[in-house]
Formats: C-alpha cells, sequence, structure tokens
C-alpha cells in the first residue's frame, strides 16, 4: 500500500508542489533570522520569531549581525568562481577563525547549545511497552507528512539526466532509512529541502552527495566534535538561508499567480 501510494504523486499538481517548497524555503529563512542576527525573542513559531526580530532591532547583537553578513558575502560571492563547491565550507571557517581570534563576545557557538557527543550511536532495540495509540498514529501522520515532503523535493531537484524521478523507490528508501534509524536511536526524518538545496549549491550531482554527507557526519562525529561545537552560529544560518533561497523559484511562482486565481 506504502508503495502504491507512490504512483499518485505524479497527479499532484504542480503549483501545489510549487507552492510546499517555497513555503518550506520561506520557513528556512524565517527560523534562521534569529541565530543570524544573535537576537533574542519569545514567539514560538519561526515566521512569528522572524516578525519579532524585524520590529524590535534594538534586540540585534551587531557582531552576531556582521559575522553572519559576512559569511553569505562569502557565499555568494564565491559561489560563481571556481571555489564555489566550497564555498558553504569557506563561509563556516572564515568568520568562525575571526571569532574564535579577537574573540568576540556575544557570538554564540553550536557548543553553547550543548556539547556534541562523541562517537557514533551505539544500536538500541525500541522499547516498543511505549507504544500507545497516539504515538502509532502521530507516527501515521509523520510518515505521511515526510512522504509528501520528500515527493516534493524530488520535484525541486530533478535527476540530472532529465529522467522521471521514481516516487515508489523514494517512498521504500525513506520507509527503510527510518526503521534502521529507529534501529539506532534516530528519529524520523525525509527529504529536507534545505539539506538538498545546500547540497546542489555545494556541486552534488548525484546521490553519492549525499552518501558523502553521511560519511562526513560520521567523521565529525568520531574525530571533531569538539572542532564543530566552536562553529559561530551565525555562520551556519547563513548557509542555510542562502540554501533555502536558492531553491525558491521566482519563475514558476510568478507564473502559477498569472495562469488564474484559483
Amino acid at each position: 500500500g506504502i508503495l502504491r501510494l507512490g504512483r499518485y504523486t505524479r497527479f499532484v499538481p504542480h503549483s501545489v508542489m510549487i507552492g510546499l517548497l517555497s513555503g518550506v524555503a520561506v520557513n528556512i529563512i524565517c527560523g534562521q533570522l534569529v541565530d543570524l542576527t544573535g537576537s533574542t525573542v519569545t514567539a514560538s513559531n519561526s515566521v512569528a520569531r522572524a516578525f519579532e526580530v524585524l520590529t524590535h532591532p534594538r534586540g540585534i547583537s551587531g557582531t552576531s549581525l556582521a559575522v553572519g553578513l559576512a559569511a553569505l558575502v562569502l557565499i555568494v560571492g564565491l559561489s560563481r568562481t571556481r571555489l564555489g563547491p566550497f564555498a558553504a565550507v569557506i563561509a563556516l571557517v572564515v568568520p568562525t577563525a575571526v571569532v574564535l581570534l579577537a574573540d568576540l563576545a556575544g557570538v554564540a557557538r553550536v557548543d553553547d547549545a550543548g556539547a556534541i557527543p562523541q562517537g557514533l550511536p551505539t544500536p538500541a532495540l525500541p522499547e516498543l511497552r511505549n507504544l500507545t495509540p497516539s504515538l502509532a498514529f502521530g507516527a501515521l501522520a509523520i510518515a505521511v507528512i515526510v512522504l509528501v515532503q520528500g515527493a516534493g523535493v524530488a520535484e525541486s531537484a530533478p535527476n540530472p539526466d532529465g529522467s522521471p524521478a521514481d516516487a515508489d523507490r523514494n517512498f521504500m528508501a525513506q520507509g527503510v532509512g527510518n526503521v534502521a534509524a529507529g534501529l539506532v536511536q534516530g528519529q524520523p526524518v525525509g527529504g529536507s529541502v534545505g539539506q538538498t538545496a545546500l547540497n546542489v549549491t555545494s556541486g552534488a550531482r548525484s546521490r553519492w552527495g549525499a552518501i558523502a554527507s553521511g560519511l562526513w557526519m560520521a567523521v565529525i562525529l568520531v574525530a571533531l566534535s569538539g572542532l564543530v561545537g566552536r562553529v559561530a552560529v551565525p555562520t551556519l544560518a547563513a548557509v542555510l538561508i542562502a540554501a533555502a533561497a536558492g531553491s525558491l523559484r521566482p519563475g514558476q511562482i510568478t507564473a502559477i499567480f498569472r495562469t488564474s486565481a484559483t
């Protein structure tokens, strides 16, 4: 049943997919404005938090904003050069190095939110005695959302050779991946607009991009967790904002609006 569901995603209107992807991208941008500016806000959702940042500029940290904007300038400036594939890494490293060397106060670091655990997660069976009807139905809702978002991501990043995405295969991969993640104390995840946009802007051209990301994540957890913990948070926000902005399709959005009011 789950695999057959994938065949019906091809009938989802293109405008719906563009709306979904645009909404996710805007949500990412709004959610990262707080970290980019070093603001302290009280709102709960990303749009309200972004609105609070813009309407209360006195709460913005000038130092954090300067670090974040420097990272954005590096990403945009290097994206059209030979260093384009490394622009995101350079945008993380260079401003962070300046923050550490100059000992700039008030700039949040990754480890301020908590130390990154070192080493790979150990296998562990889920505690099925905690499975309740509400948890089961919640899991079903998450699965549906994850599958729809995955289908949207597949549309936003078409195959380089022009071949159509295989929704059934994507759905199976997400299911197998989430079951495997549950066996190593992982959380359910799906296709990520931000991660996909970041992969594309970093020069990824095939599925090896995602595999390489996983391998590097393993290296970071084993050997570089302490170093990554010192990365300036505004630089991370800048990378995610640039990736989300790059996934927006203004031309297609305009064409949809011009088609009909409906």
